[in-house]
């Protein structure tokens, strides 16, 4: 860009400074003026940095920043088709700004276009990472799923129990380097387990939404467990197994409640395990197992 970088360093300041006045001290109508003002400035950036890529990304962005800001402030004065139009440049220009995507399905709600707010919430949910945004953007979307029948609502309902169990299972099971957040991982499992519920309360042979709550039943219990939350890791366990009588299920309810001390809980289903169970390696811990609770029992009297 060689003798133009000051040139371009001069739009770009003169520009977020339009942008900045737009945010602090305007009214909306007076924003938008200044938007539209910083936008004409950073067109001209573009025009400087067609031929470098980093200054060509700089002026896209700083053009991204204007069109979402002034998206906003036509918002503020109900002007929603105008805000769309806006909100629509700044997505295209940067995509990352994620939470255009939900204020943009808000003015096409306010536009009656509930089809594409559903899209944009699921854009949002998909990228966004505000966690109130989030929570709207689901009850939303739950609100607008289309209710032509039960089924249909809940094979919707079933899908949405999916995705949220996927992204607590991606919590748990992080990229290398990064730390499992079993907390939150257990929020989005309780959002997914109420779905499926509402599912099935709807639809109760609906084969997806039974068996999406089991799988995130079983998969709680595990950040329950990861999280030393005994009880609650046995509440999954016994709702998973009266879904769907499982013998390493039971085993693994054995082996919470004799982690929890509930020694007479925890040999009754080493038991009823070893009754039924051909695992000869999970007979043989149980078997374990009942010989350890039986002595503590003895110990103890």
């Amino acid at each position: 860009m060689g003798k133009n970088v000051s040139e371009f360093d001069k739009l770009l300041n003169e520009g977020y400074r339009l942008l900045d006045e737009a945010t602090v001290s305007l009214t909306p109508q007076q924003a938008i003026l200044h938007c539209g003002e910083a936008l004409a400035i950073f067109k001209k950036t573009l025009e400087i940095a067609t031929e470098e890529k980093e200054p060509l990304q700089v002026a896209r962005k700083a053009l991204a920043d204007a069109y979402s800001q002034r998206g906003h402030q036509q918002r503020y004065i109900h002007n929603y088709k105008e805000a769309v139009a806006d909100l629509t440049q700044a997505i295209r220009l940067n995509p990352t700004l994620a939470e255009d995507y939900y204020y943009r399905a808000m003015s096409h709600l306010k536009s009656d276009d509930p089809a594409s707010a559903r899209n944009d919430l699921t854009q949002y949910l998909r990228y966004g990472k505000i966690e109130y945004l989030r929570e709207a953007a689901q009850k939303y979307l739950t609100e607008l799923a289309p209710r032509g029948d039960n089924l249909a609502y809940a094979a919707h309902l079933a899908k949405e129990g999916a995705r949220l169990s996927s992204e607590a299972t991606s919590l748990l099971n992080p990229p290398e380097g990064i730390q499992p957040d079993s907390a939150s991982a257990v929020r989005l499992y309780n959002q997914a387990l109420t779905t499926f519920r509402k599912a099935l309360e709807l639809s109760p042979k609906d084969f997806l939404a039974r068996i999406g709550l089991l799988a995130a039943l079983k998969d709680q219990a595990e950040a329950y467990l990861a999280m030393q939350e005994y009880d609650l890791t046995i509440q999954n366990l016994s709702e998973a197994l009266k879904l769907k009588p499982d013998l390493p299920l039971l085993f693994q309810r054995g082996e919470v409640y004799k982690l929890a001390g509930h020694r007479e809980h925890a040999s009754a289903d080493f038991i009823e395990f070893l009754q039924t169970s051909i695992n000869s390696e999970l007979k043989q811990s149980a078997e374990k197992y009942l010989l350890e609770l039986q002595q503590m029992k003895s110990g103890a009297e």
